[in-house]
């Protein structure tokens, strides 16, 4: 049994290479922990990592660890995996973090971390993956990010940082996924983001970025996830997003985009699941082609100012679960087209100045609708007895 003074290993030996979730090296010095989700309770400060000179990785990640991250921890001089998130560590990152210069993973995420992010842990030339997500952290993103020219996934994520997004992570031609939503960032995306060729997942929302949407966002072709929604975004909807042809999210919801929303060509997009646009200034009509996204489940373009009639070839997206065209100035009928969305459970019409019929016979087909809102229009005739049979609808 060994025991720090904040955990216990109980084991039937006293060879520790035999203890469970510990490895030693050929020499018999220990070279992994894993406790990972063990319920260990204590102050982490407290451990004495001195014990551990020829550790390579430790995993105390997802316990209920408390106190704060030692300089000590800077002697580990050989560990290359380090993961203390989902803890509840506070105080701040030691800048001796920076002295572990073989580190390819550090997970620190979901703790009370605070303050600054040390600029020390941006000298740690072969981290392929850096979480420091889900705490207090404050201060701006160092220009010198951009060293970290291995990294492949970076998560800042639901923190409390600030300033403008540096155009030096431009330079980590590596990333695949980049998090730095719900943060406090401002000032416009930069364009040096379009050098992330191999980036898959791109995360900026609720922010308070301003500005155009870069064109050069275009150039990257592997991107499947792009959000941009909670911010202040203007201009239009650049052409260039059109080659983004893997594109399965698209979210721009909530910012104050402009243009003709008729002139851009969604005809591309033929892995587009979610498609989100509501909340904007976009203007013009829907355009027709917007039904051939066959494999669309969701679409907002609700609370703009679109104009002309609902186009009947929305009824071509069978697998659409909810519809938002609400808040425009839409006119017309109700597309009768619009019963072939069989897997549809919301649909929010209300608020255009659309006539006619309120509920054709066909609507009656919508069996799985649950919320459908149609007020503020000016509807006329009688509810269609198919109607009755949409039993999910309240």
């Amino acid at each position: 049994m060994l025991n720090t003074g904040w955990w216990k290993w109980n084991n039937n030996t006293s060879d520790h290479c035999e203890w469970a979730d510990i490895s030693c090296n050929s020499a018999g010095f220990i070279s992994e922990i894993n406790l990972t989700d063990h319920g260990i309770r204590g102050d982490l400060s407290k451990f004495n990592f001195s014990c551990f000179a020829k550790l390579e990785s430790l995993d105390l990640g997802g316990n209920y660890l408390t106190g704060t991250i030692p300089p000590q921890i800077g002697a580990l001089s050989t560990l290359t995996f380090l993961d203390l998130g989902d803890n509840l560590l506070s105080g701040t990152i030691p800048p001796q973090i920076g002295a572990l210069s073989t580190l390819t993973f550090i997970n620190l995420g979901t703790n009370m971390l605070k303050g600054a992010i040390p600029p020390e842990i941006w000298n740690l030339r072969n981290l392929t993956v850096l979480y420091l997500e889900n705490n207090g952290l404050t201060g701006p993103i160092p220009s010198t990010l951009g060293q970290l020219t291995n990294l492949e996934e970076l998560h800042l994520y639901s923190n409390q940082l600030t300033g403008a997004i540096p155009s030096e992570i431009g330079n980590l031609r590596n990333l695949i996924v980049l998090y730095l939503e719900n943060n406090n960032l401002t000032g416009p995306i930069p364009s040096t983001l379009g050098q992330l060729t191999n980036l898959e997942e791109l995360h900026l929302y609720s922010n308070q970025l301003t500005g155009a949407i870069p064109s050069e966002i275009g150039n990257l072709r592997n991107l499947t996830v792009l959000y941009l929604e909670n911010n202040n975004l203007t201009g239009p909807i650049p052409s260039t997003l059109c080659q983004l042809t893997d594109l399965e999210e698209l979210h721009l919801y909530s910012n104050q985009l402009t243009g003709d929303l008729s002139k851009f060509n969604f005809s591309s997009f033929a892995k587009l699941q979610f498609l989100n646009l509501g909340d904007n200034h976009l203007s013009g009509t829907i355009p027709p082609h917007i039904g051939a996204l066959s494999t669309l489940t969701f679409l907002n373009i609700g609370t703009n100012n679109l104009t002309g009639a609902i186009p009947p070839e929305i009824g071509n997206l069978r697998n659409l679960t909810s519809l938002y065209l609400d808040n425009n100035n839409l006119t017309g009928h109700i597309p009768p087209t619009l019963g072939q969305l069989t897997n549809l459970e919301e649909l929010l019409l209300y608020s255009n100045q659309l006539t006619g019929m309120l509920l054709s016979q066909e609507l009656g087909n919508l069996r799985n609708l649950n919320a459908f809102y149609a007020y503020d229009n000016s509807f006329n005739g009688p509810i269609p007895s198919s109607f009755g049979h949409l039993s999910k609808y309240s």
